[in-house]
């Protein structure tokens, strides 16, 4: 009872805005918006890449965590009895939170996390902490896609996928056909994800069409390599997530219509359900859902 009490008192009293140099981590965000004064994110940008840097063992030792023997017993205690309503945070929950946090860090905490990538049992939540810092990410998971291990290659995708959506789709920072406008290079990342529909590993190859199909960019490079992702593919689950990406396109996937015809004669079902709601999308029949 008193160990209950006692971590209930540190969780109510537990500041969980971090601070430096006096001022919280929100406010130093709030100096780096591009109105303000250069001196001023200057001085942001330098407090914040010492602050990820003075961060980063904490956040290596948070990824590393296992639950220690006492904090599984008391949370088995706990479960047991509904008098007192508390839990001792888990690895898991303190390695999320600490992704979330480190993740807030647009400056300085790029280092960090490519050098996780290395490190097999991290890599994975180096890239989820890269998919939380946003748009400044972007180039070095576009570098991930070429990463030795296949999982790796797969988070990237669906991380830049991920970035795109949400800081790209509605902020008009989309590049143009020639060259890049604002943070994100999205001609070169469709570039590279088309590449990466010929990749050796299948769950690759699907989180690419997944991506591709999801930001629906420039179909005329991206139709023609679906398609022939298609003709090419030996998996059905990777030809049912390009026939996917293509209805995605709609009417812009018109000369895709033939090879996904074929696909109405596949054995697995899931492809010819997927194929068909993909020619309705193409012919108009059905509207379009994101």
């Amino acid at each position: 009872m008193v160990i209950f009490l006692v971590v209930a008192w540190i969780l109510k009293n537990w500041d969980t805005e971090p601070r430096y140099d006096g001022r919280a981590l929100s406010s130093w965000l709030e100096d780096l918006d591009e109105g303000k004064a250069s001196d001023v994110r200057r001085r942001a940008k330098t407090v914040l890449t010492e602050a990820a840097s003075n961060a980063s063992p904490q956040f290596v030792r948070a990824l590393r965590a296992k639950d220690s023997k006492i904090t599984l017993l008391i949370n088995a205690l706990a479960q047991r009895q509904n008098v007192i309503h508390l839990t001792l945070p888990t690895a898991a929950t303190r390695r999320n939170q600490a992704i979330s946090e480190f993740g807030r860090f647009p400056a300085g905490a790029m280092p960090v996390l490519t050098n996780l990538l290395e490190d097999p049992a991290l890599a994975l939540y180096a890239l989820s902490t890269m998919i939380c810092v946003g748009p400044e990410a972007t180039v070095d998971l576009m570098r991930a896609l070429s990463h030795t291990n296949g999982q790796v290659r797969c988070e990237a995708a669906m991380g830049l996928e991920t970035i795109y959506d949400n800081s790209v789709r509605f902020k008009n920072i989309v590049t143009q056909p020639q060259g890049w406008q604002g943070t994100y290079p999205t001609n070169a990342i469709v570039a590279a994800l088309v590449a990466l529909l010929k990749d050796n590993s299948p769950t690759v190859s699907e989180a690419a069409a997944f991506a591709l199909g999801d930001m629906r960019e420039q179909p005329e490079i991206v139709i023609p390599a679906l398609t022939q992702c298609l003709h090419d593919a030996n998996s059905a689950r990777v030809r049912q997530a390009v026939a996917e990406a293509l209805g995605k396109y709609g009417p812009d996937a018109a000369s895709a219509i033939r090879s996904l015809q074929l696909l109405l004669f596949e054995f697995d079902p899931n492809v010819r359900r997927t194929a068909e709601r993909a020619l309705k999308k193409i012919n108009g029949h059905e509207k379009h859902r994101d």
